[in-house]
């Protein structure tokens, strides 16, 4: 899903479903690139289920950055996990963790973020929005 161009002077992204995971004690780990970011994912198999995640811009979003993220967020449902950080710099790795979670439950990440971008004299606003959809299971029967 590449950059395309909106109004002129923003930058928009077509939502990115990074997938769909089964995390398993012998598959913990997750990772999916495209254009414009890299989001990982692992969970560590002890009470609660712990979940590790990271996203960051792609280097060409980064350039084109004019200030630091006003919007850095991601909501999990079933709720109990969010997610945000706005104010820091676009290069920021942004990483946060979910516990609390429990086997053979669909969970669904959306996330959205939002910055200053300045492109051959133009400013705007980049929008990156992306979904992630993940269960966890000790054991497949």
């Amino acid at each position: 899903s590449d950059c395309r161009s909106r109004q002129g002077k923003d930058i928009t992204t077509a939502a990115v479903a990074f997938g769909s995971k089964t995390f398993t004690p012998t598959a913990p780990s997750y990772a999916r690139r495209d254009t414009n970011s890299y989001f990982t994912a692992q969970t560590t198999f002890k009470t609660g289920y712990p979940t590790a995640f990271s996203f960051s811009l792609s280097s060409a979003l980064v350039l084109a950055a004019n200030g630091t993220v006003t919007t850095a967020s991601a909501v999990r449902s079933p709720v109990n996990c969010s997610y945000n950080k706005p104010g820091v710099a676009v290069s920021y790795l942004f990483h946060w963790s979910c516990s609390g979670q429990s086997t053979g439950t669909s969970y669904k990440f959306t996330g959205a973020w939002k910055f200053p971008i300045k492109l051959g004299g133009a400013t705007g606003t980049a929008t990156v929005d992306w979904t992630f959809n993940y269960i966890i299971y000790t054991r497949i029967t």
